[in-house]
């Protein structure tokens, strides 16, 4: 029963540690006071963990009454529940079966930079992927589409972002206050199309898989075909003089294939923002170090951005988690420290010290 987040409109979470001798009116007080919820809201489950994580207990409300549920794992399971100081959590459903499946109900990213001797070809990727099993969400290039080819267990899904992008560059070239040229009217319902299948998709987000799938293929997939036959329509029906449109047509048509995956599956996002977010700061920045032009140097330089992004995607502050990292490899030999010390130093660890986690200095 417990894993069925469906059973549950609202999900709340009472972080820290319970007292788990209470029953049902020392529970309902927690709910009241504490947490500052109404307990007798319909639809609603309340979850507490104590000292031992390895049982929880849950409060539900079902219209005449409450129903108190107590969980005990197995083996050595248990629960990873969270001990910050705040006293009450709402929790999407996807969140909740991360909980009940003995993950964090925040999934830890890891971000990677690389070089190759400054080749962006296929055969670089594939080093890089070696071994990789899965999604690749990409833009158009045509180096990911190679392997997208080689490999079977290896699927590409397109940006639609980067297909937007194209659009929406053309509709800025027009003149404030000036009427809109055909090609830049054209452009301007482009990108107007995609931004429907955004806000179509995005209602769905933190729903259960299947709500997903069914959101997309009911909701969103009829949006995408009309957008692809609308755009074979321009290119074979109307004349277009504008190159630059041509080309963001043409881009579409080509793309069609990694642009539709994302509607097999709840998991894909239908851009690579993530991705491009990480590189930001880096490429902003690589205009102040031309004259630094050493192969070593840039593989570090990767290393260094790759732990300081996957610390500020876990909620690091970069500065401290570096400053606390020194401090503990400084003990080890160089290259030799234990492989169970460096799970616990990765910047999604658990144990990392609060000073790594607290994003901004206080005053």
């Amino acid at each position: 029963m417990l894993k069925d987040a469906e059973c549950f409109t609202h999900i709340y979470l009472r972080t820290g540690r319970t007292d788990m001798r209470l029953g049902i009116d020392g529970l309902l007080a927690v709910i009241g006071g504490q947490m500052e919820l109404d307990p007798t809201e319909p639809g609603s489950i309340f979850l507490f963990c104590g000292h031992k994580k390895d049982r929880i207990k849950a409060l539900i409300f079902e219209g005449d009454g409450w129903l108190l549920c107590y969980k005990r794992l197995t083996g050595d399971c248990s629960y990873q529940w969270p001990r910050d100081e705040s006293e009450a959590g709402k929790l999407t459903k996807q969140q909740f079966r991360w909980l009940m499946e003995g993950l964090s109900i925040e999934q830890k990213k890891v971000i990677k930079d690389t070089y190759d001797n400054g080749s962006r070809s296929a055969a670089v990727i594939d080093r890089y992927l070696e071994g990789y099993k899965g999604i690749l969400v990409s833009d158009g290039y045509a180096s990911c589409h190679t392997l997208d080819r080689k490999h079977d267990d290896l699927k590409v899904a397109g940006c639609w972002v980067h297909c937007k992008r194209k659009y929406a560059e053309i509709v800025k070239t027009a003149k404030k206050g000036a009427a809109l040229s055909p090609a830049q009217q054209i452009a301007r319902e482009a990108a107007e199309r995609i931004a429907v299948i955004f806000h179509t998709d995005n209602p769905s987000r933190g729903k259960s898989s299947q709500e997903i799938i069914d959101n997309r293929q009911q909701s969103v997939k009829p949006l995408v075909d009309a957008f692809f036959a609308w755009v074979k329509d321009i290119l074979d029906n109307k004349i277009i003089s504008s190159t630059d449109l041509k080309k963001a047509l043409t881009y579409s048509v080509n793309q069609e294939k990694y642009l539709r995956v994302f509607l097999e599956s709840a998991i894909i996002p239908l851009d690579n923002n993530d991705a491009e977010r990480s590189i930001k700061k880096f490429c902003v920045g690589k205009h102040s170090w031309h004259i630094i032009d050493s192969k070593k140097g840039a593989k570090a330089s990767a290393i260094l951005y790759s732990i300081a992004e996957t610390a500020k995607a876990n909620g690091l502050n970069p500065f401290e988690y570096f400053k606390f990292l020194m401090e503990q490899l400084k003990e080890y030999p160089r290259n030799d420290v234990p492989e169970e010390e460096l799970k616990k130093l990765m910047p999604r660890s658990e144990t990392l010290p609060d000073c790594c986690k607290q994003l901004k200095k206080q005053s």
